[in-house]
């Protein structure tokens, strides 16, 4: 067997059954011991990195991160993570799939601020309209938004700062660099073996594309995706549990109840009833149970996957979008505001319980309705007026429910 061939069978046999699969081995290791030539503490890699994410979006300190208006912050988030991925799409999925979650997120930030209905109906679209003086005068009374929106900021903000730095160090420093920041004991063991497997993916990527082996590139790519797979795994069974579901009784009530409600931020992602309806049937769903949102993250990532693969051009043009709106702070806009142009039709979100009522129905012997047939068109058409010119970013600005 010739040394490509070598490469391939070794990362095939090195990637995991599933790309959110964490080994036991990688949750036990702690981080080794601090060598004494390591600049650890103060100036560390954490630090240093660390400072450049803050200086992408505006700030010097993490204090001045946090005092941030959570809606201003989270586009700009948004945008920073578009901008990783289009920077490096062969190894940045992580980053690629944070920006459409960390839209989502924002538009549920902002239905907090701007409407106290925080509920989001999908991406690129705005939140349900107001619900009455307080959303507890609505259907959704048990909610107490202003803690939802504390939570979801916090969430947005902590995941930036415990990742974003983690990017910049690989695309700069290299596998190294993380080591180096591991060794010191800022980064934890499960975080570096995803990307020692980047890493390595990388690597092998770069080789099997010099010779042209498809079987090579297509083994380096499983062993990419399995490497930002471990990333998600982390963030969600990990940080996300201990830093935002599971901090107080009454934040887990809160996303207990309007866990119904959660669409997926992927386009025509599946949403988590639906999912936990399909995988889970009778079984209560809470998106605060880890077990409950890994699953769900583990669909999301095929889904996001789906689409980078099946519409690249797509996935690009969202991108774009994210970064071009970054300093907007309008969550949600579906429109690249730094270039109008660069459209496309916003993709509706999968319903949830939609399958189930339909099933009912069927079950019940009652038809879904039919569409009414559209009228034929006359044989000559009118002429189309003309398009009238974009508005511009003072005018979306002034426009905005947030102006002030």
């Amino acid at each position: 067997m010739d040394h490509m061939g070598t490469l391939v069978e070794e990362v095939r046999e090195r990637q995991a059954p599933n790309m959110l699969a964490t080994p036991v081995s990688m949750l036990e290791e702690g981080p080794t011991s601090q060598p004494a030539s390591l600049a650890c503490g103060e100036g560390s890699i954490r630090d240093r990195y660390r400072a450049q994410a803050f200086a992408r979006i505006g700030v010097s300190s993490e204090e001045e991160f946090n005092a941030m208006d959570p809606r201003i912050r989270n586009t700009l988030i948004t945008g920073q993570y578009a901008n990783m991925y289009l920077s490096d799409p062969d190894s940045m999925k992580w980053a690629g799939m944070a920006s459409y979650a960390s839209d989502l997120v924002g538009v549920g930030i902002a239905g907090v601020q701007a409407t106290n209905a925080p509920l989001p109906i999908g991406p690129g679209l705005m939140p349900s309209p107001p619900l009455g003086p307080s959303i507890g005068d609505g259907i959704n009374g048990a909610v107490d938004t202003e803690l939802l929106g504390t939570r979801l900021a916090e969430g947005n903000a902590g995941i930036y700062n415990d990742l974003m730095w983690q990017h910049l160090a690989m695309q700069q420093g290299g596998i190294e660099a993380l080591r180096e920041a591991a060794e010191c004991g800022e980064l934890p063991a499960t975080q570096l073996a995803g990307w020692e497997q980047i890493a390595e993916g990388q690597a092998a990527l770069e080789a099997a594309r010099a010779s042209g082996d498809e079987a090579a590139i297509q083994a380096a790519q499983e062993l990419i995706w399995s490497g930002n797979g471990a990333l998600l795994h982390h963030e969600q069974s990990i940080f996300a549990q201990e830093n935002v579901y599971d901090r107080d009784p009454a934040t887990r009530e809160v996303f207990d109840t309007i866990s119904p409600a959660l669409v997926s931020p992927i386009p025509g992602g599946e949403s988590f009833a639906n999912f936990n309806d399909r995988t889970r049937p009778g079984e209560d769903i809470d998106i605060g149970d880890s077990s409950q949102r890994v699953a769900w993250s583990r669909r999301m990532l095929a889904d996001y996957r789906a689409r980078e693969e099946g519409d690249p051009d797509a996935m690009r043009r969202d991108m774009r979008r994210f970064a071009g709106n970054a300093d907007t702070g309008l969550p949600g806009l579906p429109v690249n505001t730094s270039d109008p142009t660069d459209f496309q039709m916003p993709t509706l979100p999968d319903i949830p319980y939609a399958p189930r009522i339909g099933r009912m129905l069927e079950d019940a012997g009652i038809g879904m309705p039919l569409m009414p047939s559209l009228p034929s068109l006359p044989g000559t058409l009118p002429s189309m007026p003309a398009i009238p010119s974009f508005p511009t970013m003072d005018q979306v600005r002034r426009w905005s429910p947030f102006a002030e």
